[in-house]
């Protein structure tokens, strides 16, 4: 049975020189894609933050109706 690293050497290796910027650049947003992943894992995972709570308030309010009495700060709203 083959490792997966073999059959990635295997195809670098047949890979033009020119293109290995690219396969470089792709494995490293690969990365940041499965970071992405496991940061909001667990972000999921922890209790409601109490400035979310009053920022989704805030969302829930579109068009006409009335704002809620809600205290937002700025890094609140740029946190969007």
């Amino acid at each position: 049975m083959t490792h997966p690293t073999d059959n990635l050497q295997r195809l670098l290796l047949q890979l033009d020189p020119k293109y290995w910027e690219q396969v470089q650049m792709f494995l490293q947003y690969l990365v940041f894609l499965q970071q992405k992943e496991q940061n909001y894992e667990i972000d999921q995972s922890r209790p409601p933050n109490k400035y979310n709570d009053r920022l989704e308030k805030v969302r829930a309010f579109k068009g006409d109706a009335p704002f809620p009495e809600v205290k937002i700060s700025k890094y609140d709203v740029y946190e969007q």
